[in-house]
């Protein structure tokens, strides 16, 4: 354990409150974890629903502050300082001119009793704790590897939904390919039939096909879906209630399947549409029968999926944001259908439905 300044990890298999706080605490600082540090704590929110709530926070928490566009202040703000830095070094200026004696550099402190320390040292410990939180969420955003930009409309040839001529062209996945050990994040921006925007924000196994599916449409719903090929478990975020065989907030994740991309090329049921420069980097496109386009870099990975409305001359991103991550890197929490303690179980709100722009 090389964390200088963390308590000891406690045993595997140890429970309670003072163990949780530990836990959480290692939860912030995750990508600087030794092998080791992630083992223990992957074990204890394995078996923790509230850790593996926590770790999820944390990890979407990071994702939005990755996401967060670069900012710099404005000219008045930096007027504002430079003019202040002047006027402080011409006061300095005048009061060393009048000055006989040097001007100490450390004016002593007059000794305080200890009713007036005592808040300073309050607020230092609020002060490191806000540090050590904000420090581990942007560590988690170290190793993201981002796959495009800002979405853009990229100009195709509309074909009325028909698929081009496979053996026009030239195009096989190579044999060795594999998308094992990689997680797939995107997030996608929609609009309801009551006309509200909601936003969903999606992890996927790549080799499993294990999801997490976070639905948010402003302070009005909150539902978080975690699921595989067998079973599902939705949990309102709001509500704190949790709901067993909630396919209905699934998403289809064909497209991101490698084994059945294979298939589908090989039977013709998606082909090889071209190479085009896709948001300043070179992408192979695989058309399916309902115009979607599917992009993947130069090394076969996904970079996101086009959409072609009925009669558009242009095809638009599906995803805002597409990023692959390694899987080493992405908590086991993420995948946890423990039900969180404080929820109950009832029946999920309706999932808005999507209306095609």
């Amino acid at each position: 354990m090389n964390n200088i300044g963390l308590p000891p990890l406690p045993p595997i298999g140890a429970v309670g409150l003072e163990v949780c706080n530990v836990i959480q605490l290692y939860m912030a600082i995750w990508d600087d974890l030794t092998p080791e540090e992630a083992r223990v704590v992957s074990a204890h929110v394995h078996i923790c629903a509230d850790c593996a709530h926590e770790q999820r926070v944390f990890m979407r928490s990071a994702q939005r502050v990755a996401n967060l566009d670069a900012s710099s202040p404005s000219p008045r703000v930096d007027q504002a300082v430079m003019m202040a830095i002047a006027a402080r070094s011409k006061t300095i200026n005048k009061v060393a001119a009048k000055s006989v004696q040097p001007v100490p550099l450390v004016t002593p402190i007059k000794k305080r009793n200890r009713k007036s320390r005592a808040l300073p040292l309050r607020l230092g410990g609020l002060v490191a704790a806000a540090a050590v939180m904000f420090v581990g969420l942007f560590a988690a955003s170290h190793y993201i590897m981002p796959i495009g930009g800002p979405a853009q409309p990229i100009a195709v040839s509309s074909r009325s939904g028909q698929v081009p001529n496979a053996s026009l062209q030239t195009f096989a996945l190579p044999a060795n390919l594999t998308w094992n050990g990689f997680v797939l994040y995107h997030s996608q921006t929609m609009m309801s039939s009551s006309g509200q925007q909601f936003k969903v924000e999606t992890y996927q196994d790549l080799a499993s096909g294990r999801m997490n599916i976070e639905t948010v449409m402003g302070n009005k719903l909150d539902v978080v879906l975690v699921g595989d090929a067998h079973e599902t478990l939705g949990m309102d975020m709001m509500k704190h209630v949790a709901q067993w065989d909630a396919n209905g907030w699934k998403l289809d994740s064909s497209m991101f399947d490698l084994k059945q991309l294979r298939q589908q090329l090989k039977n013709g049921q998606a082909v090889y549409d071209g190479k085009v420069t896709f948001q300043g980097q070179s992408v192979y496109r695989i058309r399916y029968p309902d115009n979607k386009i599917l992009l993947l870099n130069m090394n076969y990975m996904p970079v996101n999926v086009l959409e072609q409305p009925a009669g558009a001359q242009t095809a638009v991103p599906m995803y805002s944001k597409v990023q692959v991550l390694s899987s080493s890197n992405v908590p086991g929490a993420m995948w946890s259908m423990n039900v969180p303690q404080g929820f109950k179980m009832g029946t999920l709100p309706k999932k808005p439905v999507e209306v095609n722009s």
